[in-house]
This record gives C-alpha cells, structure tokens and sequence, in this order.
C-alpha cells in the first residue's frame, strides 16, 4: 500500500507541474506583443483576439509593424494569418487600412477583394474594385477584377464593360485568361444577347486554337447559338491569300457593303475601324459603348458597336463586334480603313505560311 501511495504521488507530482506549465504558457501566448498597441489600432485588429496576434503565424509580422509601420511585406504576411486563422474581414480591413496609409499600399488593395467575396460582402469587393479602377482606368487586371465583382453582385451589363475594355486593352489574346472571356460571355448572354457571348468564346479559341480549340469549347460556342437561334458564318470553301515578305497583310474585305482595306490581325480583339470608314458603312454608334483600346501610341478611347455583315471573299459574318477608333481617318495608318480582328477571324478556320494564308468554314475540334 505505501509503494502504491507512493506512485501515485509521483504520477501526480509532473501532472500538476504540466497544468501549471501550460497555464503560464496560454496567459504569456494570450499577450499581444510589445508596442503593438499601435499597429493594432492603427489598422483596426481591435476585435482579433490577442492569443490569435500572439500565435506563431501573426506574431513577428506583427512585431516588424510595430517597428516599420509600412513594411508591406510584413502586412502581406500578417492578413495572410488572420485569413488563416477565420478573420477574414479583419484580414482584408488591414490591407484596406494599409493602402491608406503607406506609400506603395495599393498593391495590397486586390488581395482584399476574394477575402470579402468569401464573407458575402460582394458590395464591399465592388468598392475595393472601384477604388483600383479609380487609381489606373487603364489597368487590365484593375478593370477585371471590376468585372468579376459586378458579375457577382448581378450586374452583368457593367460587368461586361469591364470585360471588354480587358480584351481591349491586353495586345496578344493569347496571353489573355479563359476567365475574362467566359467571364464576358455569361455577361453578355445575362444581357440577352448569346449569340454575342457564343462570339466572344470563339475569340478566346483564336487567341491560341491549338490548345482551345476542344470539343468542350466548341459545345459552349453551341449552346450559346442554340439559346440565340444564331445565324452562322458563312464560307463556301477556303481561299487562299499571297502573304508579303513583311509580315504585314492587307486584305480587301466589306463591312456593311462597304468596301475597306484592312490589316490582318489576329492579335486584335475586335475588328476595328477608323471612324470616317466606321459612318461611310453605316455603323451605329448612338448606343455604342465606350471602351479603352492598346494601340501603338498607349491607350486610346473607342466605342464598340456592331457590324451587321463582315466579309472577305466567300467568308461572311453576321453581327460582328466592331470597335470604332477615334481620329478621322487616319487612326490606323495611311490608306488603311480597319483591322479584321478575332471578333470576325474566330468564326473561320485561319492558317498561316511564310508566304501565304488561307480562310475557310470552320473544321471539326481536333482535325
């Protein structure tokens, strides 16, 4: 029995000193570091409980705040653990705080956006956006991130702005993301008009047909055109063109009947034309919107109509997006009426040779 009392007693012994351990652990971890009183404030972490700002993750971002308040990478770090740990309001709060206050703050501003998009503050998201836009108009990854928080705040006609004026502003559609454009198309089709949104997935399969061009794409194109009773572009068969030695062609094309001389361009958005040629076809503009486009000389306004036929050869088009350039005539260089674009190649098969290229129907995914 004295032996058995005896263990006991020994069990116990390192027993009480664990609780007593752990209890001067959790009361010394509960307290927020030294000075940080100030960037606690200062950037509105009142309501984070201070075992969460004492813990592994938030504690030496914390402290390098407290000594450099506008150490970017140090608030970077220290929402990245507040989103961790389920603050995610006070997590992006901090970047909204930061941006602010310090020089360079505004790169912390989009990181804010999905954090409140994953609380349901979609109205919040659209002010960050807004905010962004505001700081640079012409930002490609400013208007997306516009675009995305009006589509999911059921505004998709101001969503679909944003989305075009990315495909706009961005020079090689190749380097654009399949978000931007599905994103644009589930807008436009929201606007009532698939036969648009069947379109603009048929630009993004341009951009590089040798990885988009998939059975999955071609079937969204047609279930867009189904929704919309689409009239499909037409080509009897393909035609092949001389390509000149400097790269640049130069086609004959109509635009409403109206006959142009245009730039083969597959990196364009839109097929684009200068605005003397743009009233000489007949192109609406009174209800035509406003768009930012990438020319040679920076960003550019322009209004994105449609053309009721576009056409080259035995290739026609029905209802293709049209951008209409500012400056007369001589927007896109001398004797040169437009670009035909990917809004109009897009709906053909379009190869190229050193010294020529070819235009035809369009071939089955994966031939």
């Amino acid at each position: 029995m004295p032996l058995q009392r005896s263990r006991q007693r020994g069990q116990r012994l390192p027993l009480a000193a664990m609780l007593l351990s752990c209890a001067m652990l959790a009361a010394a971890c509960s307290e927020e570091p030294a000075g940080a009183s100030v960037p606690i404030a200062r950037y509105g972490l009142a309501t984070v409980p201070g075992s969460v700002l004492a813990g592994t993750p938030a504690r030496q971002p914390l402290e390098r705040l407290t000594r450099e308040p506008c150490d970017i990478e140090a608030a970077s770090a220290l929402s990245r653990a507040l989103a961790e740990a389920g603050y995610r309001r006070e997590a992006a709060g901090l970047r909204l705080a930061f941006a602010g206050n310090c020089p360079r703050g505004r790169d912390l501003l989009p990181g804010a956006i999905p954090l409140l998009q994953a609380i349901g503050d979609n109205a919040g998201a659209l002010q960050v956006a807004e905010r962004l836009v505001a700081s640079d108009p012409d930002h490609p990854q400013w208007r997306f991130l516009r675009a995305e928080a009006l589509r999911e705040s059921g505004k998709p006609a101001e969503a679909l702005d944003d989305y075009l004026a990315v495909l706009s502003l961005v020079p090689d559609l190749s380097r654009v993301s399949s978000a931007v454009f599905l994103g644009a198309a589930e807008a436009r089709a929201g606007t009532g008009k698939p036969c648009e949104a069947g379109a603009l997935v048929r630009m993004w399969i341009g951009g590089d047909p040798g990885r988009r061009d998939t059975p999955r794409a071609r079937a969204l194109v047609e279930r867009y055109q189904r929704q919309g009773a689409c009239q499909p572009a037409k080509a009897s068969a393909a035609q092949t063109f001389a390509r000149p030695r400097n790269g640049l062609i130069v086609a004959r094309a109509t635009v409403n009947g109206r006959e142009g001389r245009f730039i083969v361009d597959t990196g364009a958005s839109f097929v684009a034309l200068s605005e003397d040629f743009a009233r000489r076809a007949g192109i609406p503009l009174a209800q035509a919107r406003r768009i930012r486009v990438q020319t040679a000389n920076g960003p550019a306004g322009a209004l994105l109509s449609e053309a009721a036929t576009v056409t080259l050869g035995t290739a026609q088009a029905a209802a293709v997006p049209t951008a209409v350039m500012s400056g007369g005539g001589a927007a896109l260089g001398p004797d040169i009426d437009g670009l035909l674009g990917q809004s109009f190649l897009s709906q053909f098969e379009v190869s190229f040779r050193p010294d020529r290229w070819t235009i035809g129907p369009l071939q089955a995914a994966g031939r």
